[in-house]
Formats: structure tokens, C-alpha cells, sequence
């Protein structure tokens, strides 16, 4: 879990949320708190309706996540890209068989890095992340 010593923020264009691709909540909302208690943001980019309002139930995990909607039309997402320090990290479920490569390279993710800002400076900011418990 080498995503856990980011340094800065994590930025993510996802499709779905963690547990589609590990199929384990509990271990899901572990990432999540250790990655609260490793001090980094997560930012999010995503297609309108494909991820849950609500996404967690932890309430720290909240105050470090954001996550922005952009049109399928402008930016289809149908995987998961994750790039942090001098990594990027793509994820794939395809038919029940989970697919992950990871980049290390300093000017691929400078690349990558680039084009998640120039999307997340054009994506809309999702209001609609609540805690699990917060469910109505």
C-alpha cells in the first residue's frame, strides 16, 4: 500500500468506490482511516452517478476527501487512476476479475498529474458526500 506515504494530495478519476474494487468494506474503511492518519487529501474525479453519496463512515476520512462530477460526454471514466508522489496506479474489475498496474515514473505522473488538475479545475464539486449514517 505504497498510496499510504503520499506526500501532498492523492488524485484520483474514479469509477465506483473502494469496496467495488477490493469487495471488503471493513478493509475499505481501514484504508481509509489509515490513510486520514497519514495526512494526505483525496481528490476525486467522477462521472455523475457512478459512486455512492455516501461513501464512508468515517467522518475524518470526509474532512480529507473531495470529489468533483464531471460529464461522461467531456471525460468518460470507466477505470480507476490513482496518482500520488512519483506513482501512477490504474485499477480494473472486468467480469469479477480485478486488473491493477502501477506506474512509477516522475514525468509519466507529472503527465497524469496535469491532466487529473486541467479536469478537476473544470469538474463540478459533488455536495452530495455524506457519512453512511447520514443515509435518508
Amino acid at each position: 500500500m505504497l498510496e499510504l506515504k503520499t506526500q501532498g494530495d492523492c488524485l484520483c478519476i474514479g469509477f465506483g468506490t473502494l469496496e467495488d474494487m477490493v469487495v471488503d468494506h471493513q478493509w475499505a474503511e481501514k484504508h481509509r482511516q489509515l490513510s486520514v492518519e497519514a495526512g494526505y487529501r483525496v481528490r476525486e474525479i467522477a462521472n455523475p452517478g457512478t459512486m455512492e453519496e455516501a461513501i464512508t463512515e468515517n467522518d475524518s476520512f470526509l474532512e480529507t476527501y473531495q470529489r468533483r462530477t464531471i460529464p461522461r460526454e467531456t471525460l468518460p471514466i470507466n477505470h480507476l487512476i490513482t496518482t500520488y508522489n512519483t506513482t501512477v496506479a490504474i485499477y480494473h474489475t472486468h467480469n469479477g476479475l480485478r486488473i491493477g498496474l502501477e506506474i512509477v515514473s516522475a514525468l509519466y505522473t507529472e503527465t497524469v498529474r496535469s491532466i487529473s488538475e486541467t479536469y478537476w479545475a473544470v469538474a463540478e464539486p459533488d455536495s452530495v458526500i455524506r457519512n453512511h449514517s447520514q443515509r435518508g
